[in-house]
């Protein structure tokens, strides 16, 4: 994934970086051998870009995180979910359209692009 999306580990990882954080997280849930997940890379990182200091986001890789596919739910990839307060607020599983994204982004604080 982009540089500004944190590539989450384990879910010791995740706990750390995500659930112990304050404020929003969307994660994506992905394997680099799916074609519609290489699809929607640069939509993610344009995401992450344009709400860059709104909301964190991160990337699981479900193929070195089984622990957490599973633990989520995980059926369709690429699967996004929104992180707060240590629980999932919001889930996508296979949007790939931006404007999707956006409606919920940015009634978080602001609009951005």
């Amino acid at each position: 994934m982009a540089d500004n999306v944190l590539a989450i580990r384990d879910a010791s990882d995740l706990n750390d970086r995500v659930l112990a954080a304050e404020g929003h997280t969307a994660v994506c849930f992905y394997a680099d051998w799916c074609p519609d997940c290489r699809r929607f890379k640069p939509v993610f990182a344009r995401l992450a870009e344009g709400y860059d200091g709104l909301l964190r986001f991160a990337a699981v890789d479900v193929q070195r995180c089984p622990e957490l596919e599973n633990k989520y739910r995980i059926g369709l990839i690429p699967t996004v979910l929104l992180f707060a307060g240590g629980r999932v607020v919001r889930a996508w599983e296979f949007v790939e359209d931006p404007a999707a994204y956006h409606a919920v982004f940015s009634a978080l604080g602001g609009a951005k692009a």
